[in-house]
């Protein structure tokens, strides 16, 4: 990806693009990532080491909502207004992580905005597979829709997870 992070939503294409199952390797994470191509829908199965916190910008429920992993963290809230760049930077540099987002929910339904360092952007995102963990996390919600209206279906123990969706190939 742009700055080297991880792309849960990349690796479910690149894993689509794959016959039956296998394992496979990515950018921001070390580990090989397990897929599976089955019935119509892909699944990818990482490990993926997280802690929690609770942010600056806390929920008012004064619980965690901050999820951090290897390469990116991102603060989930029900706040619905869209972050400043400021806002991102400032999370980037306390966490020391070269992407940082913010993933805003409403019941199951989110809208990912993610910073990458590096290229100094922002960007709403259309699908936001490592957001959609992040929430998973913090709220227990197994089945994410996206902005697109799509969704994805995440399951974990520990930091084991399995993502699963429906990728069509366009032509």
């Amino acid at each position: 990806m742009m700055g080297g992070e991880l792309s849960i939503n990349g690796t479910l294409a690149f894993a689509r693009r794959l016959d039956g199952s296998g394992q496979l390797q990515t950018s921001g994470l070390s580990s090989l990532i397990d897929y599976e191509n089955r019935n119509g829908t892909t699944s990818i199965r990482i490990n993926m080491p997280y802690k929690t916190d609770r942010s600056i910008f806390a929920n008012e429920d004064g619980k965690n909502n901050i999820v951090l992993f290897e390469g990116i963290g991102y603060l989930c809230t029900n706040k619905q207004s869209a972050p400043t760049m400021g806002e991102l930077v400032t999370l980037a540099e306390k966490y020391k992580l070269p992407a940082f987002g913010i993933v805003i929910y409403s019941n199951n339904q989110i809208f990912p905005f993610v910073y990458v360092g590096k290229t100094q952007s922002m960007v709403a995102e259309s699908a936001c597979g490592s957001g959609s963990i992040a929430l998973n996390i913090l709220t227990g919600q197994q089945r994410i829709v996206q902005p697109t209206g799509k969704t994805i279906e995440v399951n974990h123990v520990k930091d084991r997870f399995t993502i699963t969706a429906k990728v069509d190939m366009i032509r």
